[in-house]
């Protein structure tokens, strides 16, 4: 759609699969798609060689390699066919000179190399410059959706988008997001990749720990506008908008449907839903059921969510509700989470089939990343921490170090409506920018508060709200310096921490 803005049909071409229906097709895209008298098709040979952009789906640029319209194809009859391929004086480039594969980390390893047959060249010519291959999209949000545990067991659950990035080319890059606070020795090439590391999504606090857990911390809060909901009378902590509602009801199975659903979450969503409706409880705002995103894993749930809130007496029939995977590259200005497993022996079979929001790091950061103004989370904080029973910690399963690390952060920020069970340590310690900024401020206001009227701008904040929640990203790259430090003093026996805490003066 964007492309048809600049581009008519005949220089742009969508080819569309042979089953796809023409009511799928938008009126305003039918121009540049072509037919037979009943479905879609592929136009005359010339005419698809005069299309500067060609757009498809994977599995759709097969019909070009069935068509003989490969790089290598092409370039034997090229000559055969002056009119169509008339250049000026020099070497021809290949036909097809770049391809783009959007959302790359969700498409199955073969699926993506079936246009890679499309554009590759038939030999490698200093010469001629070589098609260029270009993967977009976000490795630590949903891969392929493999649910088969054998094909899982050999690795197709694996993009080749997210492959790569592994490779030590990549991965082992000064400007690898794992390495942008270190410093890498060695002679390294320009990098062919690039970071996205600004977020015009969602409010810094929702930001915090998905930056630090899956970015490195090296994500920049953008956004504007997204403090609207910070007074909703529900919220435990103002400064940071998200809501953790802990739920101990157990799931209920539908064997029919082979799903999973749990009405006690349903039952809080409803209520929580209704709370932030109430104009009386936001403050300064008001929130319309359309902005409201329910989701959840389980398919089931999503029926049984839906059948809930359009009940007349109930009345949420806007809301809008859908599975994880319905999400991905999606938005609202409120989310809430249903995690609906409420017992630990299933995880197991959650974990081998690729389900649920336990032990799936891709799937709960999508989850968690959704929400503009507010993020709220229903679950059993006992199932989310994977306390297992002693015959499963035999087998491979381990504890969910995100699910963890998050309830820690719920536990330290006083995210919790209710109080709940979690037992600290080291691992679950993760810290964005944004947070340790946050609480440098919080330290310096407060210690200034009482050394009298000597420092009293401090009171006043002169440096702005935005300033010092960004004294944590100016501090970064210090502090993790400083960590790097204490870890190899305290291999080699040295104590270099009080308390567990490092001192760090900051000077005037």
């Amino acid at each position: 759609m964007r492309l048809s803005k600049h581009l008519k049909p005949g220089d742009l071409f969508r080819l569309n699969d042979i089953t796809r229906t023409f009511t799928e097709v938008p009126d305003a895209l039918l121009p540049y798609t072509h037919s037979a008298e009943t479905y879609f098709s592929l136009p005359p040979w010339e005419k698809l060689m005069l299309a500067k952009v060609v757009v498809t789906d994977c599995m759709g640029s097969f019909e070009l390699i069935k068509a003989r319209c490969t790089n290598r194809d092409i370039a034997g009859i090229q000559g055969f066919y002056r009119p169509v391929f008339a250049q000026e004086e020099g070497v021809r480039p290949w036909h097809w000179t770049h391809l783009f594969i959007d959302e790359a980390a969700q498409a199955r390893e073969p699926e993506a190399l079936i246009p890679l047959l499309v554009v590759a060249p038939g030999t490698a010519s200093s010469d001629i410059p070589m098609p260029k291959f270009i993967l977009a999209g976000d490795s630590n949000q949903l891969g392929p959706g493999i649910v088969s545990p054998v094909s899982r067991q050999y690795g197709l659950h694996v993009s080749l988008f997210e492959r790569l990035l592994n490779r030590s080319i990549y991965a082992d890059h000064p400007s690898a997001r794992k390495n942008i606070w270190k410093r890498v020795e060695g002679k390294w090439y320009r990098p062919s990749f690039v970071n996205l590391i600004r977020n015009y999504r969602s409010h810094k606090g929702i930001l915090m720990m998905p930056s630090a857990m899956f970015y490195n911390s090296t994500l920049l809060h953008e956004a504007r506008n997204t403090t609207s909901l910070t007074q909703w009378t529900y919220l435990p902590n103002p400064e940071i908008p998200v809501l953790f509602h802990p739920c101990g009801g157990e799931e209920t199975w539908i064997s029919d449907t082979a799903g999973w659903y749990n009405p006690h979450e349903i039952k809080i969503t409803i209520m929580l839903i209704q709370h932030l409706l109430n104009t009386e409880n936001t403050p300064g705002t008001e929130v319309k059921a359309q902005e409201i995103a329910v989701i959840t894993p389980f398919r089931e749930h999503v029926v049984r969510a839906r059948k809930a809130m359009r009940v007349k007496t109930v009345g949420l029939g806007a809301v809008n509700v859908g599975t994880v995977e319905n999400y991905q590259g999606g938005e609202r200005r409120i989310t809430i989470l249903n995690c609906v497993r409420s017992t630990a022996r299933f995880l197991e079979w959650d974990k081998k089939k690729g389900r649920g929001i336990v032990n799936q790091k891709q799937r709960f950061n999508v989850a968690i990343t959704r929400a503009k103004e507010l993020l709220i989370i229903v679950g059993n904080p006992a199932i989310l921490q994977v306390s297992l029973p002693q015959k499963l910690i035999l087998t491979d399963m381990k504890m969910d170090p995100y699910w963890r690390g998050y309830l820690s952060f719920i536990q330290r920020n006083n995210l919790s409506k209710e109080a709940f069970e979690f037992e600290e340590d080291k691992s679950t310690q993760w810290m964005s920018s944004l947070e340790k900024g946050m609480r440098i401020r919080d330290e310096v206001l407060n210690s200034a508060k009482g050394l009298g009227s000597g420092v009293g701008s401090w009171e006043t904040d002169v440096y702005g709200e935005e300033g010092m929640w960004n004294i944590g990203s100016m501090l970064e790259e210090f502090i993790l310096a400083e960590d790097e430090w204490d870890d190899e003093n305290q291999q080699n026996g040295n104590e270099t921490t009080t308390n567990g805490h490092s001192t760090v003066e900051i000077g005037t």
